[in-house]
């Protein structure tokens, strides 16, 4: 390459790089976001640029010879190659895992959209006809309980936040229906799942566990920190329901289970009893 032309590119190139900031390369949320964030300031780059004008310039001695030429000095880098250096860094920073993601997203998003708003259904108990016992079935759900929906928040947290990337191991602890919903979702990413459950639990949720891909670790004592040991070995991402639960309950606020029923009944019911768990 011309020596000219080099110095050429690199100056482009320099401009372009100063509208990126540098993340911490140690911390792979922090890449995730940072790339999220730089395509979204050269996408605003790119369409400031819009389309370059056209001028008409007129030669001395041949009126009929009309030489039209794209001015692309109105850029910020006054020259042609600013739009070229904006499709090298989107090429850059446009990888695998920034692609899982994104598709990730799309497919919890997806999933969340088909389950909708569970029903709700009236339960007559004998002996007390003054009494009216309304329940939410959650059971519609794929994996039959209500931790399905709290285990697509628990990964699109793990997402967002640049966590879980295409070949993160997901670890966790549970006692049962988590875990099952847990599988369920992993498997849906294509990821691999392990799950540290307490030596009680019932053989019918380790089946299911292991039919949805998952790796089941019998513990006795603490699983959440047998678990955490895992996540460690595996250099994986422990998806920690019951430390996250606040976190990734918070931005679907709107669609939880109680506001779910509030919107069904139309009013305030005179008692609300929800199960003892993470959510």
């Amino acid at each position: 390459m011309n020596p000219i032309c080099l110095i050429f590119l690199l100056f482009v190139g320099v401009i372009a790089a100063k509208t990126l900031t540098k993340a911490p390369a140690h911390q792979k949320h922090d890449d995730f976001l940072f790339n999220k964030v730089s395509l979204a300031k050269l996408r605003a780059e790119r369409k400031s640029l819009g389309i370059t004008p056209i001028k008409t310039l007129k030669l001395e001695g041949l009126p009929n010879v009309k030489v039209i030429f794209k001015d692309e000095s109105v850029s910020k880098t006054e020259n042609s190659r600013y739009r070229f250096a904006l499709s090298l860094f989107t090429y850059g920073l446009i990888n695998d895992d920034f692609l899982f993601n994104k598709v990730s997203l799309a497919k919890l998003r997806s999933e969340r959209k088909s389950l909708g708003i569970t029903p709700i259904k009236t339960l007559k108990l004998e002996g007390l006809p003054n009494v009216k016992v309304i329940f939410k079935d959650e059971s519609v759900s794929k994996t039959e309980n209500s931790r399905y929906r709290f285990a697509l928040s628990l990964f699109t947290y793990g997402l967002i936040n640049g966590y879980i990337q295409q070949n993160t191991t997901v670890v966790e602890a549970s006692d049962g229906n988590t875990a099952i919903s847990e599988a369920f979702v992993a498997k849906l990413l294509g990821l691999d799942y392990v799950v540290v459950v307490p030596a009680s639990i019932r053989k019918s949720y380790i089946e299911r566990i292991q039919a949805l891909g998952g790796k089941v670790i019998k513990a006795t004592g603490n699983i959440r920190q047998r678990a955490i040991l895992e996540a460690k070995k595996e250099k994986g991402y422990f998806l920690n329901q019951y430390g996250n639960s606040d976190a990734v309950d918070a931005p679907f606020e709107d669609k939880n289970i109680f506001n779910e029923v509030l919107k069904q009944l139309k009013k305030i019911p005179d008692y609300y009893i929800q199960t003892a768990a993470s959510g």
